[in-house]
């Protein structure tokens, strides 16, 4: 609800429905100091939809520095299917 900027990291097809997903990176004010943030976010196309999403919870924690793409790539391999499931 505090969200300063959103900003497009990539699009590209995590879940292998032939549908590009979006990694997206989020800014908001920390809930520990007097600053901004940058978090992950990941949304998943659902049923192969261009225009319907849900948000990636297992994949919130990434770092956000360097290549993302192949880090949240490894994420997937490291946790399986249940890095694909959509939060609540």
């Amino acid at each position: 609800d505090q969200c300063k900027s959103v900003r497009l990291i990539a699009f590209t097809d995590l879940n292998n429905d032939l549908t590009d997903d979006l990694l997206l990176t989020v800014r908001l004010p920390s809930n520990r100091h007097e600053t901004d943030v940058e978090e992950l976010h990941v949304y998943l196309s659902l049923n192969g939809s261009a225009t319907q999403f849900c948000l990636a919870g297992n994949l919130t924690s990434i770092p956000i520095d360097g290549k993302v793409v192949e880090t949240v790539k490894a994420e997937i391999r490291r946790q399986g299917n249940s890095a694909l499931e959509c939060a609540d």
